[in-house]
């Protein structure tokens, strides 16, 4: 009997399998016909030598010779009139690019750290950048740029803040330190306005209405957001939304006021009373509270809780999304028919079929903090650099030909520490699991050894002088191969490597990790201890002089020692004063001499350790959220400084120094 119920009970039960089947597969249709129609690959716009003017009335990028800078894809404005987009970008600087192809018109350098937030006048004659101590008023009509008034306004957090103009032109709106400020720009005069006896805390949005008459901010403590008049500071109403760290966006147009809470819901509300008219399901698994945004008709809403932007009409009908990686809405183009949108990539939308129509370079801002250029190495010859980045944003090892900054080629791996070989025909790639041998000339892979790496340095990997070694710090040894078969050469164990370099003659391997010690690169063996009990953070960094009778080593990240390799001696030491630990992320010794240049924080500093002397700062650096220069490079004849950090790659001249 039982058997028979059993019988009966099969068919039912693949009848439900079919349901769930059928149901599932609805769904995949429904999301590969709502995907874009057209995907394109990542252009980056400093591929190229940037011909552009650099704009700027400071010193502080004067010696550099060309910057590859990254877009810092929280912010962009399109121009009143649709054809330029302003975007900010690594190096403290601002980029305007041509909305039709977006090639690079100008660069304007603002200050010496990272830009927050653009926005364009609506008459276009000026441009608003604001960093986390002021904003700046730059001039842009008849084709100058400078900057004509800066207005103080702090900031405390990492996701920046907005900077608005009014519909007339008229006045500056921004969320500073505790308060909301107002400037009227002919006159300077400020005002700001009250928050019902309790200060906003950190407005992380401030937004003017159709008309000018109203201005909304969100707080960034509690969520709150607080509608007052304009003119007056007078208080219309506030709305307690939930408790969110993070930035609470909101959006208004026409009689609308649209926000997002924390739960990925959507609410509209009624100006100037306040009153709830719609709420939209947006994004029921939003992991970060949805950024909100009007079209400038007000017959669309765009919003994102992460890589997928989806459409929605006023009336809470869904319109369409914008997938593969689409991350967040950030502007409309004037006449409402394309959208950009940051992430990992600034990317420009066209609406009308939501096809991709630009995607540019770029950097998440959240995520900004160990990525960037990661690793850099000359050519013997100086004639080729090669780059390495350590996050997704970026494909590929580039090849760069010097001085002029041309992109030669691109190797398809990433790596966390670069090698040319003394005669130029191979690079060796430290890459997560492996170091492998490319060929320059075509690109090739040539072979690839095991070696698991734990400390994600530049300093990783070293070719002997004579190009018959392959040296690498693999996890708790020292491996060296035989670059001619591949065959190993010697292995020595240590608790712990962080960096490794061949002296010039070839005769010894510097080892930074668990103190900095000298081996013979002959068979391996330990020859002298220069610093025993210490334990290596950050880079590790550790040089040879290019006389070989120095060695110079980073052991904690805080100081710099040199000692002298005859003897072991220390002839010199240097402590940072920084705040931060481990600061100190990059050396290298300048050819033909005994300079030392040192990437501390934001700076390059150049220490000549003969004399004990700084001979010169390179200032520049400073576009992201953790601004730190972590690797450097010096050009073979002792000309050039290549320097790369989370903002950007960058040349500087250094031969007169």
């Amino acid at each position: 009997m039982e058997l028979k119920q059993q019988r009966k009970r099969w068919p039912w039960g693949l009848v439900f399998v079919g349901i769930i089947f059928a149901i599932f597969m609805v769904f995949q249709v429904r999301a590969w016909i709502e995907k874009p129609r057209q995907t394109k690959p990542i252009t980056y716009l400093f591929d190229q030598p940037v011909t552009v003017r650099l704009e700027t009335n400071e010193d502080w990028l004067r010696g550099v010779v060309w910057i590859k800078p990254r877009l810092w894809t929280q912010s962009a404005a399109f121009s009143p009139d649709g054809q330029f987009i302003a975007v900010p970008m690594g190096f403290g600087m601002i980029g305007i690019l041509r909305a039709q192809d977006g090639s690079l018109v100008r660069m304007m350098a603002a200050r010496k750290s990272r830009i927050e937030w653009v926005a364009f006048s609506p008459d276009g004659r000026f441009l608003a950048s604001r960093d986390d101590e002021e904003i700046q008023l730059w001039s842009i009509a008849d084709g100058k740029t400078e900057i004509v008034k800066r207005f103080p306004c702090k900031i405390y957090h990492p996701w920046g803040e907005q900077a608005v103009f009014s519909p007339d032109g008229r006045l500056l709106a921004a969320g500073c330190e505790t308060t909301v400020k107002i400037w009227e720009l002919e006159t300077d005069h400020v005002s700001t306005i009250p928050a019902g006896g309790q200060p906003t805390l950190f407005s992380s949005s401030v937004a003017f209405s159709d008309d000018g008459q109203l201005i909304a901010s969100s707080d960034f403590r509690d969520g709150t957001i607080r509608v007052w008049r304009a003119r007056d500071g007078t208080e219309l109403f506030a709305i307690k939304e939930q408790k969110t760290f993070g930035p609470v966006n909101l959006s208004l147009r026409g009689s609308l006021l649209a926000s997002a809470t924390p739960e990925g819901v959507i609410k509209l509300w009624r100006l100037p009373e306040g009153s709830l008219v719609r709420t939209i399901s947006a994004h029921r698994k939003a992991k970060l509270t949805p950024v909100v945004l009007f079209s400038p008709s007000g017959d669309m809403l765009a919003s994102s809780s992460g890589e997928t932007i989806k459409l929605w009409s006023p009336e809470g009908r869904f319109l369409g999304r914008l997938d593969w990686q689409a991350g967040w809405p950030l502007a409309f183009s004037p006449d409402g028919k394309y959208l950009l949108s940051g992430g990992t990539t600034l990317k420009l939308w066209q609406l009308s079929d939501r096809s991709l129509k630009l995607n540019l370079g770029g950097i998440h801002p959240l995520w900004t903090v160990g990525e960037g250029v990661e690793a850099l190495a000359f050519s013997a010859d100086g004639s080729l650099l090669a780059s390495s980045f350590s996050d997704n944003s970026e494909e590929g090892v580039k090849l760069w030909r010097m001085p002029k900054g041309r992109l030669e080629g691109i190797l398809p791996t990433r790596g966390h520490a670069l090698a040319f070989s003394p005669d130029g025909q191979l690079l060796a790639v430290v890459e997560p699991q492996a170091v492998t041998l490319w060929r320059i000339a075509d690109g090739k892979r040539v072979r690839s050894h095991s070696c698991r790496v734990t400390s994600f340095t530049g300093y990783l990997v070293a070719f002997s002088p004579d190009g018959a070694l392959l040296a690498a710090a693999c996890e708790h040894q020292i491996i060296a191969w035989n670059v001619s078969d591949g065959s190993q050469f010697f292995s020595a164990r240590s608790w712990r490597v962080g960096g490794i370099a061949f002296s010039p003659d070839g005769q010894l391997l510097a080892v930074n990790g668990t103190g900095v010690k000298l081996y013979s690169a002959r068979d391996g063996k330990e020859v002298r201890t220069l610093l025993q009990a210490s334990y290596c953070l950050g880079s590790c960094a550790v040089a040879f002089s290019t006389d070989g009778q120095l060695v110079a080593a980073s052991p904690d990240g805080d100081s710099i020692t040199v000692w002298r390799v005859s003897n072991g001696q220390e002839v010199r030491s240097y402590v940072t004063q920084s705040e931060y630990w481990s600061d100190i992320q990059a050396l290298a010794f300048v050819p033909s001499s005994k300079i030392v240049a040192i990437a501390e924080g934001e700076v390059i500093k150049l220490w000549d350790v003969e004399n004990d002397q700084w001979v010169g700062i390179l200032q520049g650096h400073g576009g992201s959220i953790d601004s730190r220069i972590k690797t450097l490079a010096a050009s073979p004849d002792g000309k050039y400084l290549a320097s790369g950090g989370s903002d950007g790659l960058a040349l500087w001249q250094i031969q007169n120094r």
